[in-house]
């Protein structure tokens, strides 16, 4: 059976500090993947707004991982792959907060709900 080095006894933000030193710089390793496959086919990731209607939860966190699994995978195959962020609508939270401290809100709902009951 093999043996293992067994770890060091360090403080947890150490041994964090000595693995990220190992690796170098951490924040440029997607844009070297990218680089890297210059003459690579595309593979465009288009994605929308991390929340587009309201407070991050561990649903969006969830979401954000399945589809980084998708681009990673397409990375492995040497696929350059470019990711496309949309942040067209996250503003929306921020909006319909204003608009229901304003009244506004209740009032173009009740406009809708007319228009729907109409045959």
């Amino acid at each position: 059976m093999k043996q293992y080095k067994l770890l060091e006894n360090k403080p947890v933000a150490e041994m964090e500090n000595a693995v990220l030193l190992s690796w170098g710089s951490v924040n440029e390793i997607l844009d070297k993947t990218i680089e890297k496959r210059n003459n690579a086919p595309y593979w465009v990731f288009y994605d929308g707004p991390a929340t587009a209607n309201g407070h991050p939860g561990l649903h969006h966190m969830l979401a954000k991982f399945l589809k980084d699994t998708f681009c990673k995978y397409q990375t492995m195959q040497g696929n350059k792959v470019i990711r496309k962020i949309g942040w067209d609508t996250h503003g929306l939270p921020v909006e319909l907060q204003v608009e229901k401290k304003l009244g506004l809100l209740l009032r173009h709902r009740r406009r809708l709900h007319r228009h729907q009951e109409r045959p």
